[in-house]
């Protein structure tokens, strides 16, 4: 899962950042955000759980957890809280609508 930051308008900017996906990994809210770091003066509304990645059978799915203006960056549609998202090749999901917002591509390495 590779990360994009939202820029001017709807253009976004690679960020050079990505993880990989595993079995219960979970995405905090700091990681949906561009002017968030993970350090010691991190706010604890930061660290909350954003969302987990599970695998359903033969798939990869992300659950949203608590972002509340999540979206399906292919459809548009919004991805509510406690809904899934399958994470096939090419999937676009943007994290929050706020400034500074972090879109995820996902790229699947081996299949």
């Amino acid at each position: 899962m590779t990360f994009y930051t939202k820029r001017t308008g709807s253009s976004f900017r690679s960020e050079g950042h990505a993880i990989v996906i595993v079995e219960n990994k979970q995405l905090q809210v700091w990681q949906a955000d561009r002017f968030s770091f993970d350090n010691e003066r991190l706010e604890d509304g930061k660290k909350a759980v954003l969302a987990r990645l599970e695998r359903v059978g033969d798939d990869w799915i992300l659950i949203n957890v608590s972002g509340d203006e999540m979206v399906d960056a292919t459809t548009s549609q919004a991805v509510a809280i406690g809904d899934q998202f399958k994470l096939n090749d090419g999937a676009k999901i943007l994290l929050s609508k706020v400034d500074g917002c972090r879109l995820a591509y996902v790229q699947v390495a081996n299949r």
